[in-house]
């Protein structure tokens, strides 16, 4: 016997997220999972742990966060959001990284020393 409360994981949370997030013009358009939970009543955690525990969750939660990321994007190209803040958003919500390329090349050097700056 498990402890603790039961879970109030219903499998209709799937296709509601969803449909929740192609309609949702919370927060200048953009839905967040936080709001998501709250509207559910649920905390944002559950949330993880149900992606978790329920391979259809799992989905769900990542085809919303896809249609998150694609929504903020399009907001920012045409300037619905603010692109700093977008930015932001998207390295902290999405792993987005700004990219340094580094090239290393291997180089031979060559160093002469002369017997005049050898007592240097």
């Amino acid at each position: 016997m498990a402890g603790g409360r039961p879970s109030k994981y219903d499998p209709a949370y799937c296709s509601l997220m969803i449909e929740w997030f192609e309609n949702s013009n919370d927060w200048a358009g953009v839905p967040t999972f936080e709001k998501y939970a709250y509207t559910i009543g649920v905390s944002v955690s559950t949330l993880r742990k149900w992606k978790t525990e329920h391979e259809e969750f799992s989905a769900a939660y990542a085809s919303c966060k896809d249609l998150q990321l694609h929504m903020m994007f399009e907001g920012a190209i045409v300037g619905e959001l603010h692109a700093g803040f977008t930015m932001f958003a998207m390295k902290n919500m999405h792993n987005w990284r700004d990219k340094i390329e580094q090239e290393n090349i291997n180089q031979t050097i060559q160093v002469n020393i002369d017997a005049a700056d050898a007592d240097l």
